[in-house]
């Protein structure tokens, strides 16, 4: 038997992050950190882009203001300002841009994460569904979706790879731990224990977390594809894009996701990996979604939570940081907490040392975030095997 039930997964979730977060942290520490270096490298990777002036910028404003303020727009020297935003952290777009939004000709170029010209990328575990509500001004944004997510598609995916390693200590920590073929010396998992048992299997870990991502991906570059085959569809897409993306996406993660086990638990190639996790899966969809969506608005609302504090906590210290200050009052905060997102564009760019500190905290909330994914679909996966008639 050994089978929890349902009803008693929020508690076992909260209790086994809360006795384990330490060792979870040591395990997750290098990943971790090599993540967040790289994503404050990538940062400032993307502000020298920005300070090249980009044609894309130049030729969207074409089609928005009058051709003198174009002629100015190009003889002004174009600079970096920001976006912060509780739900994602701090995004640097081009100071032309800023001019653009804060002119009278050109509005609703917001979207749920951030602009459109900023180029950012999907984000992993991000479950729609749309519409969002919320109100948009030309310098400050409040909405609400259910615009999950866990980390973005930068450096810090390289968190992904700290789930195998989580998932050892989450099998152990469960009631009746007896599965695959951990040894006896990890019932007391360390930090270096657990790598141990994990190195040996990286390379696979390595291709297994790509192929994933580029499978949950797929969606993506189908509509990609439709838009560059059939251009005409543009105006009449949207919502069909929303079903062309959404419906594989949800699919292929409730399917594929827990291949982390497969990998670390049992002695599979890379295809028998997904495979194994499609057979487990397979009957229990809806309820491995509906899991997935409570775990995923609890990881959005930590996120912007921890994210607002630290908005509020920075802007009292620096004094570039009041406009989100200034814009973040008691009920926007209290909003944070059902999933509510404050998102402010900056004047003019942050200085070096709240930048980082912001990126910094980007990563901490992820590094927060992962353990939940590992402890929930390590559990699923124990709750699965045990299900399994006896061979």
């Amino acid at each position: 038997m050994g089978n929890t039930r349902p009803t008693k997964l929020p508690s076992l979730v909260l209790s086994l992050y809360k006795n384990n977060i330490g060792l979870f942290l040591r395990i997750m520490f290098p990943v971790a950190f090599i993540a967040i270096i790289l994503n404050i490298s990538l940062f400032y990777y993307q502000v020298s882009r920005i300070e090249q002036f980009s044609p894309e910028i130049k030729k969207r404003a074409e089609h928005g203001p009058s051709q003198s303020d174009v002629k100015n727009l190009n003889q002004q020297e174009n600079r970096v300002t920001a976006i912060l935003n509780t739900n994602i952290g701090i995004i640097p777009i081009s100071s032309n841009v800023y001019r653009l939004m804060t002119s009278d000709r050109l509005h609703n170029i917001w979207s749920p994460n951030g602009l459109e010209t900023t180029g950012q990328s999907p984000i992993i575990w991000q479950i729609y569904p749309d519409p969002m509500i919320g109100k948009m001004n030309d310098l400050d944004a409040w909405t609400w979706s259910l615009n999950f997510k866990t980390i973005d598609y930068n450096p810090l995916i390289l968190l992904l790879l700290t789930l195998c390693p989580l998932a050892i200590v989450v099998l152990q920590k469960l009631p009746d731990p007896q599965v695959g073929d951990m040894s006896s010396e990890m019932s007391s998992p360390t930090a270096q224990l657990v790598w141990k048992n994990t190195l040996d299997k990286i390379f696979k870990i390595i291709i297994t977390t790509i192929l994933f991502v580029l499978i949950l991906e797929a969606s993506q570059f189908l509509y990609a594809l439709c838009v560059s085959v059939f251009p005409s569809f543009m105006k009449f897409i949207p919502k069909i894009m929303f079903l062309i993306i959404l419906i594989p996406k949800l699919y292929f993660m409730v399917t594929l996701n827990l291949y982390n086990q497969c990998i670390i638990f049992e002695n599979r190639s890379i295809i028998d990996i997904f495979k194994r996790s499609h057979s487990l899966v397979r009957g229990f969809r809806l309820k491995f979604l509906s899991i997935y969506l409570q775990t995923a608005w609890v990881a959005a609302v930590l996120s912007s939570v921890i994210m607002g504090s630290a908005f509020v906590i920075l802007s009292l210290i620096f004094t570039e940081l009041a406009p989100i200050r200034d814009v973040m009052n008691p009920l926007k905060f209290l909003s944070l907490f059902i999933g509510g997102n404050v998102a402010v564009m900056l004047p003019k760019t942050l200085s070096f040392l709240p930048t980082v500190l912001i990126l910094i905290v980007q990563g901490i909330v992820s590094v927060l975030i992962i353990p939940f994914w590992a402890i929930v679909t390590t559990y699923l996966y124990k709750e699965r095997l045990a299900m399994e008639p006896s061979q």
